[in-house]
């Protein structure tokens, strides 16, 4: 059967043999549409007024709809003169960017962050702000994970011999880390500030040793090691 027609492993980008993830609603706390702001700045011009608290954790999201030329991938990459996926705009309800700030005070049509802006806002794109309950301070250290000495079945094919899935966590670190023979050793999705340092990723072959995807400020951190697989 031809690749094109195989189905995905769902193991191939989520699923670990520990996980981290909050337990409750992720996505509560308020939603707004966002009209404008700089990239740099802490102030967010909104279409309406806003019932986000002060600490409360927020997404900004950026969509493209208009097409494979629109100005929000100008902006974002610098350039339309790439070989871009065309993910980047053949699903204009999902957003190109995401971005995980924190509420410092909302006051009327105006919302302040603590962090910069990642990008700018423009009335012509679709921007949305949407209150979020991630899972904060937890960490995993000091400890390996061996998988079975087995073939990896091949990409987009694994079986789930994944080490660490983290999910829509804040603040949160992994140290100290090895996992051997793992089809992706250690994924991080949704989350904002995580980070990974001296990870060993061993063995056989596999899809991922680190993936990092939809989030922002995870931080990983070379240790000086003495061979490959080692972060």
């Amino acid at each position: 059967e031809g690749r094109s027609q195989a189905p995905t492993s769902p193991y191939s980008w989520s699923g670990g043999f520990l996980g981290v993830r909050p337990a409750g609603d992720y996505w509560r706390g308020g939603r707004a549409d966002a009209l404008e702001g700089r990239r740099g700045d802490f102030r967010i011009g909104l279409s309406s007024g806003s019932d986000f608290k002060p600490g409360q954790a927020v997404q900004v999201r950026w969509h493209n709809r208009e097409g494979a030329k629109g100005s929000l991938l100008a902006h974002v990459f610098g350039t339309l003169d790439l070989d871009m996926g065309e993910q980047h705009w053949k699903h204009p309800d999902s957003p190109v960017v995401r971005q995980y700030a924190t509420v410092r005070e909302a006051r009327g049509k105006d919302l302040i962050l603590v962090e910069p802006l990642a990008h700018d806002i423009r009335p012509e794109w679709t921007v949305r702000i949407e209150g979020v309950s991630p899972i904060e301070e937890v960490g995993l250290e000091g400890f390996s994970i061996v998988f079975p000495s087995v073939l990896y079945r091949g990409h987009h094919k694994e079986a789930g011999y994944n080490g660490i899935f983290i999910e829509q966590s804040r603040h949160g670190w992994v140290r100290d880390v090895e996992v051997t023979n793992a089809d992706s050793g250690l994924i991080v999705d949704a989350s904002q500030q995580v980070t990974l340092k001296e990870i060993a990723i061993t063995g056989r072959e596999g899809h991922y040793p680190v993936k990092i995807g939809g989030g922002s400020g995870v931080l990983v951190r070379a240790a000086g090691s003495t061979g490959s697989g080692r972060y």
